[in-house]
């Protein structure tokens, strides 16, 4: 049987196996909005001419407009297929941990065809606006239109109109990695607290324990709560703020103290 340590691994396996996936995906993005660019912008001459001029040259025959909709489908394919990545990583890390707490209670035949499917069909409550944003076609656009048309006036020449359209695959693929990674963290937690609830409603005695991981990218707020005792039903006191789990923004945690956050949460049955 897996240890809690143990689950936590796997559920960073699984966080690992899909940053790897979308970072190869936003490359195979980029490439095809690079290809694109080059076919289009064979047809434009912006050599020898000054900082308008080569914008004006860029804005005939509507090629601006046509070359910024393109890389926006582009990517807008590449952030739909971000957005479904990351929400089954969240269904799965949810459903294994919430499993693997269900197993520890002796719960695992009772809980999983029910409790365990239903908690499962709303894991998708998290926090859904930064993928949207991958996929917002007017944001994308107007980010889009705004990098190519500075390097434009910047310098001469396709490469710095390659490296602003770069830039722009870069902050989605950061942007993706975040959610994932956020995503990752409240539904291991959510998964586990939604056992233990189950657990309290049926009269045992729960405790649980606020973890974090020692490092120098951890939040001083954090690395204090880290050993930090309550009853199921308390809230952890983090930053002055209350928190029935890592990342749980029910009770009004600000950003600040949520946001990129790798703590965990480990559950205690007591007589």
């Amino acid at each position: 049987m897996m240890t809690e340590k143990q689950a936590h691994s796997k559920s960073d396996d699984m966080l690992n196996a899909t940053t790897k996936a979308l970072n190869e995906q936003y490359n195979r993005a980029y490439k095809k909005a690079k290809d694109f660019l080059a076919v289009e912008l064979s047809k434009v001459d912006l050599l020898g001419k000054n900082a308008n001029e080569r914008l004006i040259e860029l804005k005939k025959y509507d090629r601006f407009d046509k070359i910024v909709s393109g890389i926006a489908d582009i990517f807008i394919e590449a952030g739909k297929a971000t957005s479904k990545s990351v929400k089954s990583l969240a269904a799965d890390v949810y459903q294994l941990n919430y499993d693997w707490q269900a197993k520890q209670f002796g719960l695992n035949k009772e809980v999983n065809k029910t409790d365990s499917k239903k908690a499962y069909d709303e894991v998708n409550v998290f926090d859904l606006l930064a993928l949207e944003a991958l996929t917002d076609r007017s944001s994308l656009e107007r980010e889009i239109k705004s990098k190519i048309a500075a390097a434009v006036i910047a310098k001469q020449g396709i490469r710095p109109i390659i490296s602003a359209v770069k830039n722009v695959a870069d902050k989605s693929l950061v942007s993706g990695v975040a959610t994932a990674t956020g995503a990752t963290t409240l539904t291991e937690n959510k998964g586990r607290f939604d056992v233990m609830e189950i657990m309290g409603k049926r009269g045992h005695k729960i405790k649980k324990v606020w973890r974090a991981v020692h490092d120098n990218k951890t939040r001083e707020a954090h690395r204090k709560a880290s050993g930090q005792v309550q009853d199921f039903d308390k809230p952890f006191i983090v930053g002055g703020e209350k928190l029935m789990y890592p990342q749980d923004k029910s009770l009004g945690a600000s950003v600040w103290n949520t946001i990129n956050c790798r703590c965990r949460m480990a559950v205690i049955e007591y007589k």
